[in-house]
C-alpha cells in the first residue's frame, strides 16, 4: 500500500512539474520519454536479517524482471532540469540446494530529479552531427518493497520476511549526447550517488547507452542498455534489511520532443 501511495505521488509531482517548465519555458527545447527495461539481477538481499544470494541474468529476456521509466527534460540556454520515475518490478526464484530454494519480490519506485549544466555544445561545420557534454547533479528517491519466501516451509526455522524501506540518495554524473547525422544519435549516461551520507547508500551507480532514431523532427524511438548497481546502507539492528545487487538489460523506448 505505501508503495502504491508513494507511486500516487510522484507521479503527480511529474505531472505538475513538467506543466509548471512547459507553461515557464515554451519557447524551449525539452522532451518526455517512456522506455521499458527488462533485466536479470544478481547479487545479495537480506531482508530483515534473512539473505540470500542471487544469480537471474537468465530471465533478462523472459520478462520476469521488468520495469518502466517516465522521463523527461526542459533545457534553459546551456543549462536544463531533468525528471525521471521509474517502476520496477523483480520476480525471482533460484534454487538453493536440490531440496530447497527462495522466492525474491520487489516492487521499487524511484524518483530522480535534478539539473545539468552544459559544458559543451558544438555544431559541426557542413553536416547534421552535434556533440554535447552534460554535468549532472541531483537527488534519488527510493520505495521499496521486498519479500523472500523459502521453499519448502520449516515451522522451526522461519527465514520468510518482507520490509518495505525508504530513502534519498544525492548523485553526481555525466551525459554525452552525439547527432550522427539528420536521423541518427547515440546517448551515454552515467551517475554514481549515496556516498553513505546520512542513511543513503553506501553506492548507487546508474549507466546507459542508447541508439537514438529520429522518425520525425518530433518523435523519436530509442534502443540500449542499462545497469543499475546499488548497495544500500549498512544496517543496524538484529533483523537489517541490506541490498547489494546489480540489475542489467536491454530497453526500448519512445521520445517526444516539444
Amino acid at each position: 500500500m505505501k508503495t502504491h501511495r508513494l507511486k500516487a505521488f510522484a507521479i503527480i509531482v511529474t505531472l505538475i512539474s513538467f506543466q509548471q517548465l512547459v507553461v515557464l519555458a515554451d519557447d524551449l527545447t525539452g522532451g518526455l520519454r517512456l522506455e521499458y527495461w527488462t533485466y536479470g539481477v544478481t547479487g545479495n538481499v537480506t531482508v530483515e536479517g534473512s539473505s540470500a544470494d542471487l544469480d537471474d541474468t537468465s530471465k533478462v529476456i523472459n520478462g520476469n524482471n521488468h520495469g518502466f521509466t517516465i522521463g523527461g527534460e526542459r533545457r534553459f540556454d546551456n543549462w536544463g532540469l531533468m525528471m525521471d520515475l521509474f517502476f520496477g518490478k523483480q520476480n525471482t526464484s533460484q534454487q538453493l540446494s536440490s531440496s530447497q530454494s527462495v522466492q525474491w519480490d520487489f516492487e521499487s519506485a524511484i524518483f530522480t530529479g535534478g539539473a545539468y549544466l552544459s559544458f559543451l555544445d558544438t555544431d559541426f561545420d557542413g553536416s547534421d552531427r552535434n556533440l554535447q557534454l552534460d554535468g549532472l547533479a541531483g537527488i534519488r528517491g527510493y520505495s521499496n518493497s521486498y519479500k523472500l519466501q523459502f521453499e519448502p516451509y520449516d515451522p522451526n526455522n522461519d527465514r520468510d520476511r518482507s520490509d518495505y524501506v525508504n530513502w534519498v540518495d544525492p548523485y553526481l554524473g555525466m551525459r554525452i549526447k552525439s547527432a550522427l547525422s539528420e536521423k541518427w544519435a547515440v546517448e551515454l549516461y552515467g551517475d554514481a550517488g549515496g556516498f553513505a551520507i546520512g542513511s543513503a547508500s553506501e553506492l548507487s551507480v546508474l549507466a546507459h547507452a542508447a541508439i537514438v532514431w529520429s522518425v520525425t523532427p518530433g518523435l523519436n524511438i530509442l534502443g540500449g542498455y542499462r545497469l543499475f548497481d546499488l548497495e544500500s546502507a549498512e544496517p543496524s539492528g538484529d533483523r537489517p534489511t541490506q541490498l547489494d545487487i546489480q540489475m542489467r538489460g536491454f530497453t526500448l523506448g519512445i521520445e517526444g520532443k516539444f
